[in-house]
């Protein structure tokens, strides 16, 4: 069974001519891909990530300094902030292009198949192959007891080869760490992958793609009329003296970025982010954030977030759309911006002319248990 928008892209099938546990053989059904719904100056999710740890950094960095970001001087306000994220975006993407791989997408291997499966598999596929060839009505059936045999053979392997390398990966992993993997999973506190299919709806079910995305994100994010709508509280006043971060703000900003992290939709990964910090791009940097606090605007490009759901449990209904749990993940170049204004707002908010003294909780010095001692 599958949807409406999935049987429209189906193209062709054929039938798989290997050996498996089953004396049916295994479907191939081929299904057109669809183009990309994202049309913006950022990389679509579908892209593969950048491998970072084939990456050869001084290749990187060198590629970095010779592609120098240059600004129309045409361009102006609001405008040439969003020009300039864009072309900072792209000139790392080609160092990047040039300096290391792409992830590739390799089919998952299993832990336990070992190359006397592969020998089994390969006789039991041949016996096959003898008994479906045989024209004789006595050979034949002699053959096909041959073949049951050499199948018989073959699924004792693997299910001995399963239970043996579940027995080695237990006793591994209990050995490192006993609240672990293991405890998570013989605790019900693993997620199972799996692909998402169609929501519940007002009596019904969703039927394509499109559709069941609008309903998870009407559920998750609520209705928006117009995404596009900037709100503010107040009308911004002309501001004519304003300090500028110093390239020390910046350094200190970048120090917080952890390496691992998962990119978000321009594909500019913390480890390359940390890397090009290192060279005369972060001059570009700094100055392209100073420009958004003088203007007191945030690039259009950095609203964008890759959205990431997450079934909450095992046991949760898959159709219903509060059943998951939305990850934006954000740039990390705008993250950098976020910790510099967090950097400038937080002396004025711990102020003791402005902050009270009875708040002890978002706090970072440990003073709630200082209130806890004090009130005992």
């Amino acid at each position: 069974m599958v949807s409406v928008s999935i049987a429209e892209r189906i193209r062709q099938w054929s039938v798989i001519d290997e050996c498996t546990s089953s004396d049916h053989r295994a479907i191939a059904i081929s299904i057109q891909g669809r183009k990309p719904l994202v049309n913006s100056c950022t990389y679509n999710g579908t892209d593969p990530r950048y491998n970072t740890k084939k990456a050869k950094w001084h290749k990187f960095r060198e590629e970095l300094t010779k592609n120098a970001t240059t600004i129309s001087e045409d361009i102006d306000g609001t405008n040439k902030i969003d020009v300039w994220v864009k072309s900072i975006t792209e000139r790392i993407h080609k160092a990047a292009d040039k300096s290391m791989p792409k992830k590739k997408q390799y089919r998952k291997s299993v832990p336990w198949w070992t190359q006397e499966l592969t020998s089994s598999k390969k006789r039991a596929h041949r016996a096959r192959k003898l008994w479906q060839a045989e024209q004789s009505p006595e050979a034949k059936e002699a053959k096909k007891q041959l073949y049951r045999v050499e199948l018989r053979r073959y699924s004792s392997k693997v299910r001995a080869a399963k239970k043996q390398s579940w027995r080695q990966f237990v006793n591994k992993a209990s050995s490192e760490d006993y609240y672990g993997i293991l405890y998570k999973i013989f605790n019900d506190k693993m997620t199972p992958e799996r692909a998402m299919s169609c929501i519940s709806v007002e009596g019904t079910h969703t039927v394509d793609w499109k559709t069941t995305m609008e309903t998870l994100m009407k559920a998750l994010f609520g209705k928006s009329d117009d995404s596009n709508v900037r709100v503010t509280g107040t009308v911004a006043q002309t501001v004519t003296a304003w300090e500028r971060w110093t390239m020390t703000d910046l350094r200190q900003a970048i120090k917080k970025t952890k390496k691992g992290k998962a990119p978000g939709q321009d594909k500019v990964e913390a480890e390359m982010f940390i890397e090009m910090t290192k060279g005369p791009v972060t001059s570009d940097l700094l100055d392209l954030f100073n420009e958004c606090r003088r203007q007191g605007y945030f690039p259009t490009a950095w609203k964008d977030a890759k959205l990431v759901t997450l079934l909450k449990s095992a046991d949760k209904d898959v159709t219903n759309p509060e059943s998951y749990r939305p990850i934006c993940l954000l740039s990390i170049i705008s993250k950098t911006m976020e910790r510099l204004i967090n950097n400038s707002i937080k002396p004025v908010l711990l102020d003791q002319r402005y902050a009270s003294d009875r708040q002890y909780g978002y706090r970072e010095k440990p003073l709630p248990i200082y209130w806890q001692r004090t009130s005992s």
